[in-house]
């Protein structure tokens, strides 16, 4: 997803974010089609849709990390 329309459902509700992956639509696999072929399965939703979305997570770190070319002590 390369944006949210604003003031759209989508944008309204708030679980979509931009560079999600929208796999399944209404039970539709994506897999396979091309940026069209998706365009034209969710042109033909009803008012109700049900979308399956990949997200990229990113792991945040316990604590900080020392940047490269510095050093710390560490005392135990």
């Amino acid at each position: 997803m390369k944006s949210i329309a604003e003031g759209s459902t989508a944008a309204v509700d708030g679980r979509l974010r931009v560079n999600d992956q929208i796999i399944e639509v209404d039970d539709i696999s994506l897999h396979g089609k091309d940026n069209q072929q998706a365009v034209e399965i969710l042109k033909q939703t009803g008012a109700v849709v049900r979308l399956r979305v990949a997200r990229h997570v990113r792991h945040r770190l316990s604590r900080p990390q020392t940047p490269v070319g510095k050093q710390r002590d560490v005392v135990s």
